[in-house]
């Protein structure tokens, strides 16, 4: 079921009192991408139409997508609220890791297809890993 409010500006997921006044904001609509398909590990990106602007603060910023097919730098920041060690739950505090990228041919490698990717990683895909904790966005 999808949200009929959101929290923004907050960096605990599933705690509505904390430190940080978060803004919350009605969802209006979901845009879904065209080719998304819940099943796949494609194509999972939306956008949220909110019900009014959200007011830029030290936690709320624009998030800034890459324009280009090449991404010309060998490290990347993510931040996300993922499973932090394999088979453990959700983090409820928003988490922050250093990466390097991995290029395509060898993500595939190491990562052959499965049912969630039967066309294995794509090259519109970023595949990134940190190398010395063994860390990557999916723990």
């Amino acid at each position: 079921t999808a949200p009929d409010v959101v929290k923004i500006g907050d960096i605990k997921l599933k705690e509505w009192e904390n430190d940080v006044a978060p803004q919350r904001r009605r969802v209006e609509k979901i845009y879904l991408h065209p080719l998304y398909n819940s099943t796949l590990n494609y194509h999972d990106i939306g956008l949220i139409q909110l019900n009014r602007p959200v007011e830029y603060t030290w936690f709320v910023k624009p998030v800034r997508l890459w324009p280009k097919n090449e991404i010309p730098y060998g490290k990347l920041h993510t931040m996300g609220y993922g499973s932090t060690g394999f088979a453990q739950p959700q983090t409820n505090i928003l988490t922050e890791l250093d990466l390097s990228m991995v290029p395509t041919e060898q993500c595939n490698t190491s990562l052959p297809a499965d049912e969630g990717s039967p066309q294995g990683i794509l090259s519109s895909q970023i595949c990134a890993h940190d190398y010395e904790k063994n860390r990557d966005t999916c723990q």
